[in-house]
């Protein structure tokens, strides 16, 4: 992984531009996060968690794996996703009820 890093730092690719997405991690791992992190010289960004039997239930299922369920995957694509995609203005900002405009001025 590390000579793969040099390797695009080598074709002028910004280490800003670059992100670190380790798949099918597990927090019971013998490999911790800190650890890849101290040999790869970069912060991981996203850890994507080892969820094979949920991943295959939705394969056979023909349904995506939701993000506003219990899934700890589904909660980790939609903070990804949110990280990858710059959302309108107009999504992030709150409407003020319309005032209503009455005999009594209300």
């Amino acid at each position: 992984m590390l000579r793969y890093l040099e390797h695009l730092k080598d074709f002028n690719c910004p280490p800003g531009k670059m992100r670190v997405v380790i798949n099918r991690y597990d927090k019971r791992s013998a490999i911790r996060e800190d650890q890849i992190e101290k040999t790869i010289r970069m912060p991981v960004s996203f850890l994507v968690p080892n969820s094979y039997a949920e991943v295959i239930a939705a394969i056979n299922v023909g349904m995506p794996i939701s993000s506003t369920g219990k899934s700890e995957l589904g909660a980790m694509f939609q903070r990804w996703i949110n990280t990858l995609v710059e959302r309108p203005a107009a999504l992030n900002t709150k409407h003020e009820p319309k005032r209503r405009f009455g005999i009594l001025g209300l």
